[in-house]
């Protein structure tokens, strides 16, 4: 494996910059968006000293992922359909967006990091799937039951993933 900085074949980009074989002193560092990487954190936390650079790096979208699971770390989690009842945006914040959600016989309240690309009225009334087996977490004050999926391209756009025809508290897999 190519260690991050030195001569050779792999090709690294940051969020939208590409870099090759360049020194790490001499790379325009840009935030990344949400994809975060195995691969170039394990390369740099073996090579650089630049803190932001780790969480910035990204390898090239095309490289396949070295990590594979067994299917049974897949069944562990439980995607459900649900209802956004109400949501709401979160002051004080550009980006989440707090969701009231129908999963049937349960209801819960869950965060989502949206709201710069979608307004609260652009989820309202909307079937989609939300993974409800995670621990809470607390975001500006909010405690979140859950996580919506959502499908997210290469430049950073969000697209929801919505199940219309789906009853309400039905097991995704």
């Amino acid at each position: 494996m190519d260690e991050v900085g030195s001569v050779g074949p792999k090709i690294y980009h940051l969020n939208p910059i590409r870099i090759h074989s360049l020194p790490i002193n001499t790379w325009k560092l840009k935030r990344a968006t949400r994809k975060e990487s195995c691969l170039a954190a394990y390369l740099l936390s073996h090579n650089s000293r630049d803190i932001n650079l780790k969480r910035n790096l990204l390898p090239f979208p095309h490289m396949e992922s070295s990590v594979l699971y067994d299917v049974e770390e897949f069944w562990k989690f439980d995607l459900r359909v649900g209802m956004v009842k109400d949501a709401e945006k979160i002051p004080n914040s550009k980006k989440l967006i707090k969701l009231e959600v129908d999963f049937g016989g349960e209801e819960r309240t869950i965060v989502t990091g949206i709201g710069d690309q979608y307004s609260p009225d652009d989820l309202k009334e909307k079937r989609m799937i939300f993974v409800l087996n995670l621990k809470p977490k607390k975001l500006m004050g909010v405690e979140s039951r859950g996580m919506l999926l959502l499908a997210e391209e290469d430049s950073g756009k969000v697209h929801l993933i919505t199940a219309e025809n789906v009853p309400v508290g039905t097991k995704v897999w």
